[in-house]
C-alpha cells in the first residue's frame, strides 16, 4: 500500500474509468526527488482494472540522444501484440511512408529528423496506433521522468496530449520539480496540455508510521516515528533508506534507536543523490560545493562572492535546487539531509576543495569574521599560505584555548607551523604556544616543542624569555631534558643579584621555574626558605618575576612545614595584595591558594578569587575560569567541605586548561582531603585522581605523583587487605618525607596509619606515629593540623588522658576554618563522654552535628580503634557503619546474595562476608532477617 497517496490514486482511478467511454486526459505528477512519483505510477498500474492496457516508459539521461526512445518503449509492446485484424486497421490509417516505421520488427527504427515533414506522419501514426489499441479497452500510458525524454518523443507526446479526446488514452507523466532539464520547449509544451496537475508533498506523521509498520510489521514507538519524520522530512526515499539500514543492523523501531536514526547516513542514499547531482548544470554544482565548504558560515553575500554568481543567478539556482529537494526551503540555503552534502563532497575533487577553502578563508577574513571560523578553512588547506593565515590561526588557537578546547587550539597552532620558516623567531613563539596547550593532550610533543623553541631563540635572554612563556607550576611535571635546558639557560643568563632591569626579571622567573622543577628535597626547601628570609622581599613584590618566585617559595615552604602557618599566610597576603586578580596560566594564584589552604587560611583567598573569576567571565576565558575552579577546590579542601569538594573535583576532571597552573602539591592536597572528608575509597574513585595521573603519569619519579599512585592503590585494597593498604600508605608517606614534604596538613599519613595499626594491635607503633605527627603539626601551627593530630592521639589513648587530649582538640580547632575538623573534635569528645555516662556528652554531640551533616560526620568520627582502650579489632554494637558497610547493608536489604554484592563492588566474596559480619555486630543482630528489621527501624 502506498502511504498518504489515497487522494491522488482515487483521482487517477476515476480518470481511467472514464477512458473506457472514449475519454482521454493528461495528468502531470510533480515533486522533488524521492517524494514517490515513480511509486505512484506503479500503484496506478497495479490498481488498473482488468482489461485496461497499461503502457509504460521512463526517461533517462543516458538515452536522451536516442531519437524516439521513449515513444518506442510505449509502442513496441502494442505493435508486438496486434492480431491480423488490428494490424490491418493500423495499416489502413498509416501512410505508405509510415507503415514500415510501425512494423513489429522495426518499430520506429529509422532515424527521423524532427524538422522533416515526415515527422508529422510519425506523430499521427503514434496517435493512430494508440487509438486502435484503445478501441476495445482503456489505455493507461505512464511516462516517468519526462524531463529526461528525448526531443522527438517529447514532440510526439505533446502532439498526442493535444488530441486525446476520443482515444480512450489516459496519459500520466511525472516530472521532477525545479529540474533544469525540464526547462525546455518540449517539456513546457507537453505540461501546458495537462488537464490535472498533482504535486506530491511530504508524508504526514500518519504516513511515516504506515511505512514503519510496512517495514517492521509494527507501528514503532512515538519517539521513533517522530525521529523518522524529523530526519526524512517526510521524504519516502530518505525514510525507506534509513529504515533499511536499521533492518540491516537488526535494530527495532523503539525509542532507544532514536539517536541512531538521527546519526544514520545510508550509503545507498548517498550514491543515489550523487547520481542525480551529476545531472545538474555546473553553476548549480559550484553553488552546492561552496555551500558544503562554508557550512554554518554560508549566507547569500558570501555564497555569491565565492561562486561568482550575480543576485539573479544565485536566486534562480537556489530556487531550482530547493524545488528538486536538494535544499530545504529556508531563508538561507541548507542541505535537505547530510547525505546530500556527502554526495556533493564525493563529486568535488581535492583541487576544487582546496581552492574553495582558500578563497573562503580569504573572503571571511576580509569580512571580519571570527578567527576560528576562518581557521576552519585553513585547516583544510595543506599548502602554505601567506603570513595573514598564521595570525588568524594563532588568534583562533587563543580563542579555542580560552574556552577550554585545547585539542582545537593545538590543531590550529600545528597548522600555523606549516606557514612559518624553519629558522624564524615567529616559529619559536608558535612552538611555545603549542607546547603550552599540548601538555594536556600530548606531553612528549610539548617537550620536543619547548626544546626546539629554545634552540631557535637568540641568546640567553631570548631563550630565557621562551621559558618564561610557560607557567611556573608546569615545570613540576617537566621531563629532565627540559629542566636541564632550563638550568643551562639560567646559568648563562646569570644570577638575579648580578643583573638589572629586564635581564634580572628574566632571571627571577627562571629561578622560580627551576625551583618548581627541582625534586632534590632538602636543598630545594632550604632554597625556598632562604628566598623568603632574604632582605629583598619587598623588592620582589614589585615585579611579576619576583612575585612568581615568592609564590613558588611560599608553596614549597608550606608543603615542607618549614615556616609557621601564620607567617606563610601573612606573606601570601602580601603577594596577593600586589598580584592582579587574573587566573591565567602564568598567575601565581593557585600556588598561593594551596599555601593558604595548608595554613588553615583558605578564606583569605576568597575576594581575590571572586575578582579573578569576574575577570575571566568578562573576557569569556574558559581556561581562566577552569583555573579559578581549581583554586576553589583547594579552598573547599582547606575548609573541610567534603560533599562540595567531591562535586567540584568531579567537575574539574571534565575540563581542560587548569593543569599547568596548579602544582602537584595542590592536587595532592585536594585528593587527600577527599579521602579524609568524603570517606574511604574517595581517592581512588573520584575522576580527578585518574585525570591528574593521566596528565602527569610520565613523572612517576616525582614525590607527589609517586605518593598519589601508592595512595590510590591503598584506597582500592582497603577493606580487602587492610594490612597491605597500611603498608602502601606508609610507603607513600616516607616517599614524601624523603622529598621534604613533611607538613601533616598536606597528607596526615602518620595519623591515618596509626589508627589502622592500633586496630591490628600494633599499639606502640601507632602511638609513635601519632606523636610524631602531633609534633610536626605543632611546628606548623595550623589549628586544623594540630586538632586532627590531637583527635587521633585522643582516640588511641584510654582513660582521662584520652579525654583531656580530645578536650584540647576542641579548644584548638575553635580557630580553624575547617568545619569538619571542628565537628570531628566535638563528636569524638562527645562519644567518649557518652561512653562514660557524662551528661556533657550531648552538648558536644549536638555541636558536632550542627557543624556538618549527619552522614559526613558519621564517616569522620568512625574510628577503626577502640577509643575507650578496649581490645584492638573488637566491633562494638552501636558503632557507626563505614561507607562500604552502608553499601553492603543496603544491598542485603534489597535481597542481593553475597556473591552478587561482591560482583557489584568489585571485591571478593570473603571481603563482603567480613563487612557483613561487622554490620551484624554493630546492629547486634544474628542474620539477614533481623538486619532487615533493624534497617527499617534505623531508617
Amino acid at each position: 500500500m502506498l502511504a498518504d497517496r489515497e487522494i491522488e490514486l482515487t483521482l487517477l482511478d476515476d480518470l481511467v474509468r472514464t477512458a473506457d467511454n472514449g475519454g482521454g486526459a493528461l495528468v502531470v505528477v510533480s515533486g522533488p526527488i524521492g517524494v514517490g512519483k515513480t511509486a505512484l505510477l506503479g500503484a496506478v498500474a497495479a490498481r488498473a482494472e482488468a482489461g485496461t492496457a497499461v503502457l509504460g516508459a521512463t526517461g533517462s539521461t543516458l538515452e536522451r540522444l536516442f531519437p524516439l526512445g521513449v515513444v518506442r518503449q510505449l509502442c513496441e509492446p502494442v505493435l508486438a501484440e496486434l492480431d491480423e485484424d488490428a494490424r490491418a486497421r493500423v495499416d489502413a490509417g498509416l501512410t505508405e511512408f509510415a507503415k514500415p516505421l510501425f512494423s513489429a520488427e522495426n518499430c520506429l527504427g529509422v532515424p527521423i529528423d524532427t524538422r522533416d515533414p515526415a515527422m508529422q506522419q510519425v506523430m499521427h501514426g503514434v496517435r493512430h496506433v494508440l487509438t486502435v489499441h484503445g478501441e476495445a479497452r482503456p489505455v493507461l500510458l505512464l511516462v516517468d521522468d519526462v524531463q529526461w525524454a528525448d526531443a522527438e518523443s517529447l514532440r510526439c507526446l505533446g502532439y498526442l496530449a493535444n488530441r486525446l479526446t476520443g482515444t480512450g488514452v489516459v496519459m500520466v507523466v511525472t516530472v521532477r520539480e525545479g529540474s533544469p532539464d525540464g526547462d525546455n520547449q518540449g517539456v513546457r509544451a507537453l505540461l501546458s496540455c495537462a488537464s490535472r496537475l498533482l504535486r506530491l508533498g511530504p508524508l504526514s506523521a500518519t504516513g511515516v508510521r504506515a511505512i514503519v509498520r510496512q517495514r517492521f510489521g509494527e507501528s514503532g514507538s512515538d519517539g521513533f516515528v517522530q525521529a523518522c519524520g524529523e530526519v526524512s522530512r517526510g521524504n519516502p526515499m530518505v525514510l525507506r533508506a534509513v529504515l533499511d539500514e536499521l533492518v540491516a543492523e537488526q535494530g527495532e523501531p523503539v525509542d532507544s534507536a532514536v539517536d541512531w536514526v538521527h546519526a544514520c547516513r545510508p550509503a545507498l542514499l548517498r550514491d543515489r543523490m550523487a547520481a542525480r547531482l551529476r545531472a545538474q548544470p555546473e553553476p548549480a554544482m559550484v553553488l552546492l560545493r561552496a555551500l558544503s565548504c562554508l557550512g554554518q558560515a554560508a549566507d547569500q553575500d558570501t555564497l555569491s562572492r565565492l561562486t561568482g554568481l550575480d543576485a539573479l543567478g544565485y536566486a534562480e539556482i537556489v530556487r531550482s535546487l530547493t524545488a528538486q529537494g536538494f535544499l530545504l526551503p529556508k531563508a538561507m540555503p541548507v542541505f535537505a539531509h547530510p547525505v546530500v552534502r556527502e554526495a556533493v563532497d564525493r563529486l568535488t575533487s581535492p583541487a576544487q576543495a582546496e581552492r574553495l577553502h582558500v578563497n573562503a578563508a580569504s573572503l571571511l577574513h576580509s569580512a571580519g569574521r571570527p578567527a576560528e571560523e576562518v581557521a576552519a578553512h585553513l585547516l583544510a588547506v595543506p599548502s602554505p599560505q601567506a603570513m595573514w593565515a598564521v595570525d588568524v590561526l594563532r588568534e583562533a588557537a587563543e580563542s579555542a584555548a580560552r574556552r577550554g578546547d585545547v585539542e582545537a587550539a593545538a590543531r590550529h597552532l600545528r597548522r600555523a607551523l606549516l606557514d612559518t620558516a624553519p629558522e624564524s623567531v615567529d616559529r619559536a613563539d608558535l612552538l611555545l604556544e603549542l607546547a603550552a596547550v599540548e601538555r594536556v593532550v600530548d606531553a612528549p610533543a610539548a617537550t620536543r616543542h619547548v626544546l626546539e623553541a629554545v634552540s631557535l631563540s637568540v641568546g640567553a635572554a631570548g631563550q630565557a624569555a621562551a621559558f618564561a612563556r610557560l607557567a611556573p607550576a608546569s615545570f613540576a611535571m617537566s621531563p629532565p631534558t627540559v629542566l636541564s635546558a632550563l638550568r643551562r639557560v639560567a646559568d648563562q643568563l646569570g644570577a638575579p643579584s648580578e643583573l638589572t632591569g629586564s635581564e634580572r626579571e628574566l632571571a627571577l622567573r627562571l629561578e622560580a621555574r627551576a625551583m618548581m622543577g627541582d625534586c632534590s628535597g632538602g636543598p630545594r626547601i632550604e632554597a625556598a626558605v632562604r628566598r623568603l628570609r632574604e632582605g629583598d622581599h619587598d623588592r620582589l613584590l614589585e615585579t611579576q618575576g619576583g612575585r612568581e618566585l615568592l609564590a613558588v617559595s611560599l608553596e614549597l615552604t608550606a608543603v615542607a612545614g618549614a615556616m609557621s602557618a601564620n607567617e606563610v599566610a601573612r606573606r601570601c597576603q602580601q603577594v596577593m595584595d600586589r598580584e592582579p586578580a587574573t587566573a591565567g596560566q602564568h598567575g601565581t594564584g593557585p600556588l598561593l591558594v594551596c599555601a593558604l589552604s595548608l595554613a588553615d587560611r583558605a578564606e583569605q583567598a576568597g575576594t581575590w578569587l571572586e575578582d579573578a573569576l569576574a575577570s575571566a567571565v568578562r573576557q569569556h576565558d574558559r581556561v581562566a575560569q577552569a583555573v579559578v575552579e581549581a583554586c576553589r577546590t583547594l579552598v573547599l579542601a582547606g575548609m573541610g567541605r567534603g560533599e562540595e569538594l567531591s562535586v567540584a573535583a568531579t567537575g574539574l576532571a571534565a575540563v581542560d586548561g587548569w593543569f599547568d597552573a596548579v602544582s602537584a602539591a595542590g592536587m595532592l592536597r585536594v585528593l587527600t582531603s577527599l579521602e579524609l572528608t568524603v570517606g574511604p575509597g574517595s581517592f581512588a574513585v573520584n575522576p580527578l585522581a585518574a585525570r591528574t595521573l593521566e596528565l602527569s603519569g610520565h613523572r612517576t619519579d616525582h614525590p607527589a605523583i609517586s605518593a598519589m599512585l601508592r595512595m590510590v592503590a591503598a584506597s582500592r585494597v582497603r577493606g580487602e587487605n587492610d594490612r597491605h593498604a597500611v603498608e602502601l600508605l606508609l610507603d607513600a608517606g616516607r616517599q614524601l618525607d624523603r622529598a621534604g614534604w613533611r607538613n601533616p596538613a598536606l597528607v596526615p599519613w602518620r595519623s591515618c596509619a596509626a589508627r589502622e595499626l592500633h586496630r591490628f594491635g600494633d599499639t606502640d607503633d601507632a602511638v609513635e606515629l601519632a606523636e610524631a605527627e602531633y609534633e610536626l603539626a605543632v611546628a606548623w601551627g595550623s589549628p586544623a593540623a594540630i586538632g586532627h593530630a590531637l583527635v587521633v592521639r585522643g582516640a588511641l589513648t584510654p582513660g582521662e588522658e584520652g579525654i583531656r587530649l580530645l578536650r584540647t582538640a576542641v579548644d584548638v580547632t575553635q580557630d580553624s576554618e575547617n568545619t569538619l575538623i571542628r565537628a570531628t573534635a566535638h563528636l569524638s569528645l562527645g562519644g567518649r563522654l557518652a561512653a562514660d555516662g557524662d551528661a556533657e556528652a550531648e552538648q558536644h554531640l549536638r555541636r558536632g552535628r550542627d557543624l556538618t551533616d549527619r552522614t559526613t560526620a558519621r564517616r569522620l568520627v568512625e574510628q577503626p580503634v577502640n577509643g575507650s582502650g578496649g581490645s584492638a579489632g573488637q566491633v562494638e554494637p552501636g558503632r557507626p557503619l563505614t561507607v562500604t558497610e552502608e553499601r553492603v547493608m543496603a544491598m542485603v536489604v534489597d535481597g542481593l546474595t553475597n556473591q552478587a554484592i561482591a560482583d557489584e563492588l568489585g571485591v571478593t566474596r570473603r571481603a563482603v562476608e567480613k563487612h557483613l559480619t561487622n554490620v551484624y555486630a554493630k546492629f547486634d543482630v544474628t542474620g539477614r532477617a533481623e538486619l532487615k528489621g533493624a534497617f527499617v527501624v534505623s531508617s
